[in-house]
């Protein structure tokens, strides 16, 4: 992260870079930027670290930082999606359960993406953490509410695959 971090320096002087990303603060934009850029890179990871490292340097503010975090968490997806299309009903199954399961978490956090961002930003601050705090809270509130919901989804992918 360190020699990416380097190579990012000069950009935070490109007045058409900071003013490209400083539209992601646009959810819908932002979340597909994250999107986008993760199934192109196939981490998540990667697109969180950036985003973070984009703020650390100022060139990013983090309620722009913050749904770009979000949709990475759909186009992580793509790398399963793509492993299991040769694969058996089982395999694809996981991999849409996986797309489907982020990608109704973006759409619920969707329309309070906004304010939740901000809300990140006032807790934390305007640095990092608050990037870090958000994908954090994102990913448990999510998990938990699919945990809860898996006896209704289970049966329904199920049958939809013939398993």
């Amino acid at each position: 992260m360190n020699l990416i971090s380097d190579k990012l320096k000069p950009l935070s002087n490109a007045p058409v870079f900071q003013e490209w990303l400083g539209r992601a603060e646009a959810p819908w934009l932002g979340v597909l930027i994250g999107l986008v850029f993760t199934a192109l890179v196939q981490s998540s990871s990667v697109t969180t670290g950036l985003a973070i490292l984009l703020v650390q340097q100022g060139i990013l503010p983090a309620v722009a930082a913050i749904p770009i975090v979000v949709g990475s968490n759909i186009g992580t997806t793509s790398t399963g999606l793509i492993a299991s299309l040769g694969m058996k009903p089982v395999a694809r199954a996981t991999a849409a359960a996986n797309l489907l399961f982020n990608a109704a978490g973006v759409l619920i956090y969707f329309p309070f993406l906004r304010p939740f961002s901000r809300l990140m930003v006032d807790q934390f601050g305007a640095g990092s953490m608050s990037v870090a705090w958000a994908h954090l809270i994102f990913n448990v509130t999510i998990g938990l509410a699919f945990v809860l919901l898996l006896d209704k989804v289970e049966p329904r992918l199920a049958a939809r695959f013939k398993l």
